[in-house]
């Protein structure tokens, strides 16, 4: 019966049964045997630990100080681990007889840098002498960066919180900024055994 054809449709009303007819040649597939004679092999899962500034000892220390509310002491201790951290992956000199104006006044000195006299109390000549810092090999511009996050969290958190009985900054901005100092760290070499290289 064609499409366009005259005679009329057959109507069938009830169910419908419908076979399916299923040839079976008698034939018995037989299981490949595989080629490869040797170990079987197994599926292997990798696990890729990821370490972040915020899983090193110090940064979990000033997140428990933070929830105590004495973000002072928070401060404090950063810096402190910031500038250890730093004067160890860098290698440079550290004395417990000389403040922390001396340390950067002394960094500065390493890189050709020459800060006036009254750097030792005006913040702003210390941060003016980075303008002169000039840098071609990567790592030396990780170090001057570095240092230079380091001085501002030296001049923003430590020593407000050094010298003043109130600081006016949350422990989300010192967590961030203390977090920047590291950018230009491996934190792995610092502080991850499982590094190739430990500092």
């Amino acid at each position: 019966m064609s499409l366009f054809s005259k005679e009329p449709r057959k109507v069938v009303k009830g169910p419908v049964e419908t076979k399916k007819v299923v040839k079976d040649g008698g034939k018995k597939l037989k299981k490949q045997k595989s080629r490869f004679k040797g170990p079987t092999m197994e599926n292997v899962e990798t696990v890729v630990e990821v370490k972040t500034v915020g899983d090193i000892p110090p940064a979990l220390e000033a997140r428990k100080l933070i929830g105590e509310n004495d973000l002072i002491g928070a401060a404090k201790l950063t810096f402190q681990a910031a500038k250890k951290d730093y004067s160890r992956y860098f290698g440079a000199r550290l004395s417990d007889s000389e403040g922390s104006r001396h340390f950067f006044i002394n960094e500065l000195s390493s890189m050709n840098i020459k800060v006036p006299e009254n750097g030792y109390v005006d913040s702003f000549t210390i941060m003016e002498a980075f303008d002169d810092v000039v840098t071609t090999e990567d790592d030396s511009k990780n170090r001057a960066q570095a240092l230079r996050k380091l001085l501002t969290f030296y001049l923003n958190f430590y020593e407000p919180a050094r010298f003043a009985q109130e600081v006016s900054f949350d422990g989300d901005d010192l967590m961030n900024r203390f977090s920047e100092i590291y950018n230009y760290m491996d934190i792995m070499k610092l502080y991850f055994s499982d590094s190739d290289v430990r500092v």
